[in-house]
């Protein structure tokens, strides 16, 4: 006989709709692009594109389940990729309502959508490379995805370039009236800390693959360098960023804000955090994009 359908079962099945489906870090990319709304001009409205970013984030997410799906090819060796199998026609209808939900952002801002088109189509197909096997590399076919070491930093790369780096240079032109603002030396340091928030999120994301990629033999920075060594590594990064925050004249909102994520993400490499729950990397860790937007939102209105 089936057990009851409890409350618990039912936010279960919630959770790996949002995460499994991918709403939920495509909503983590909203947070990381508005908190550089925060960072470079001290605005705390939420801009189209912003949103814009977030739809087409989800788009190429869900890119490569369709992909798969079309191909006939089946991967469950995960408990996600289980569940995307059994549930293949939501990707078909979410990313289509998506598209078109797009759609009518690109007609009603149809500038700082072609601006973002222009500058963010190179990143657009490293997106697509990174995801799906079509790199010809010693006679088969790879994502640079299989590539370890460099896995993170393009992964970062990518979002950094048009959820930090975009809104610092003004792509989002109907606001300040050009496509190529002036970035300052503060920014530039503001972008490099920006990129290693980043990068952080996307390591720990290997740490918690490590066996995976262990036995597929992708030497990501774990693998290669052992799981404490890469924590270290991790925990001195957050720790020099916290410094070099409060170098640099910026508001003491966005000091406290950075300092406060920073330690949160030390905590996390700090590896005593269990990480035995199947939602914690995609909750938690991705979360933190979301996190660092509502401390700069809850210290901006603090002292301001």
């Amino acid at each position: 006989m089936d057990k009851p359908y409890t409350i618990y079962k039912t936010l279960q099945e919630a959770f790996k709709t949002l995460i499994f489906s991918r709403i939920w870090v495509a909503l983590c990319v909203l947070g990381y692009t508005q908190a550089s709304f925060l960072f470079f001009y001290n605005d705390t409205e939420i801009y189209s594109y912003s949103i814009m970013l977030m739809l087409a984030g989800y788009l190429l997410y869900v890119l490569p389940f369709i992909y798969y799906s079309l191909k006939g090819v089946k991967k469950t060796y995960n408990n996600r990729q289980k569940w995307i199998q059994n549930h293949l026609l939501r990707f078909y209808i979410t990313g289509a309502i998506v598209t078109i939900i797009l759609g009518v952002f690109a007609y009603t801002h149809l500038f700082i959508f072609l601006t973002m088109a222009l500058f963010g189509s190179g990143v657009g197909l490293v997106t697509v490379l990174y995801e799906l096997p079509l790199i010809p590399y010693n006679g088969r076919f790879v994502a640079l995805r299989e590539w370890g070491f460099l896995k993170p930093i393009i992964l970062a790369f990518v979002w950094w370039y048009l959820g930090a780096y975009g809104v610092a240079k003004g792509w989002a032109n109907d606001i300040w009236g050009t496509a190529d603002n002036i970035i300052t030396f503060n920014g530039w340091v503001i972008l490099a800390l920006q990129f290693v928030f980043m990068l952080i999120l996307c390591v720990l994301f290997d740490v918690r693959d490590y066996h995976i990629d262990a036995v597929r033999k992708i030497s990501t920075w774990p693998v290669k360098w052992g799981i404490k060594k890469t924590h270290h590594i991790l925990i001195v990064m957050s720790l020099l960023s916290i410094a070099i925050s409060w170098f640099i004249d910026i508001d003491l909102y966005l000091k406290l804000a950075n300092t406060l994520t920073f330690l949160i993400l030390i905590l996390f490499s700090s590896g005593k955090i269990k990480t035995t729950y199947w939602w914690f990397y995609d909750l938690a860790v991705d979360g933190m994009m979301l996190v660092q937007w509502a401390l700069l939102l809850a210290m901006y209105y603090f002292f301001f």
